[in-house]
């Protein structure tokens, strides 16, 4: 496991199970790994044999949100965080018509809520932490949460 993490998939029957691991940075989500989400969830969409996918998160926490330098230059850029024509993690733009399960613990910081608030079930442990620290830190929430509040 490196620190830029991977999103692995794992097919139990009818159920696509997708895990989210970057733990040696409290899974802060990089573009890269949004866009290997937005894969999986694709990949849960467009094959017949699946049915639901099962969205859980490597390590003691969910994420501790985005990993800002990563993404600045996307961000100033004004470029778009899914690429056209793979389900989007946030539900903004391609959603999954199958259902979304999303496994939760520890620290479920700003993205993380955001695309909790896509799935269509969550099933949060006890030790889950919320909190969008975007307005604190001066940010715009870009994931649809504030519209979804």
């Amino acid at each position: 496991m490196t620190q830029d993490g991977e999103v692995r998939t794992i097919v139990h029957g009818r159920v696509l199970e997708i895990e989210f691991d970057r733990r040696a940075k409290r899974n802060a989500f990089t573009p890269e790994l949004m866009t290997d989400l937005a894969k999986a969830l694709t990949r849960l969409e467009e094959d017949d044999e699946l049915w639901v996918g099962l969205v859980r998160f490597a390590g003691e926490h969910m994420t501790a949100g985005l990993d800002l330098p990563r993404f600045v230059g996307r961000f100033a850029g004004g470029e778009r965080s899914i690429e056209d024509g793979l389900v989007d993690p946030f539900g903004l733009g391609r959603r999954s018509t199958k259902p979304v399960v999303m496994a939760v613990q520890g620290a479920a910081y700003t993205v993380g809520i955001e695309i909790m608030l896509a799935a269509d079930i969550v099933i949060a442990a006890d030790s889950t932490r919320l909190c969008q620290l975007e307005p604190k830190r001066g940010l715009a929430v870009f994931g649809g949460g504030a519209h979804r509040y």
